[in-house]
């Protein structure tokens, strides 16, 4: 019965055994991914604050061409109407031309 007892307790220590290198077996093969998940993890985190503050300019730089095209129509307007004035002057310019010459005749 002791012998049967020494046995049971030496393959008990021996699945143990197995247990820890297969444990450790394992370990050594996941570390390497799981430093490159986080070397991948630092990197994305590097590349998200880098695309933040490339957005940010981005914006920035709307916001000033969206006032700039607001300036332009503006000032589209406003050269449209002095257009409006110069062809309605030159018109009346034209007529009073042309009256002065039916006149002078």
């Amino acid at each position: 019965m002791e012998w049967v007892m020494l046995a049971l307790i030496i393959a008990a220590v021996r699945y143990c055994a197995l247990i820890i290198v297969e444990y450790t077996n394992f370990s050594l093969q996941v570390r390497p991914r799981i430093s490159g998940f986080e070397t991948d993890s630092v990197e994305l985190g590097r590349d998200m604050n880098d695309i933040s503050l490339e957005r940010d300019g981005i914006r920035l730089r709307v916001e000033s061409l969206k006032s700039a095209v607001g300036d332009l129509g503006e000032r589209t307007q406003d050269l449209r109407s002095r257009l409006q004035e110069e062809k309605a002057r030159k018109q009346r310019l034209d007529m009073e031309y042309f009256k002065q010459r039916l006149k002078g005749r």
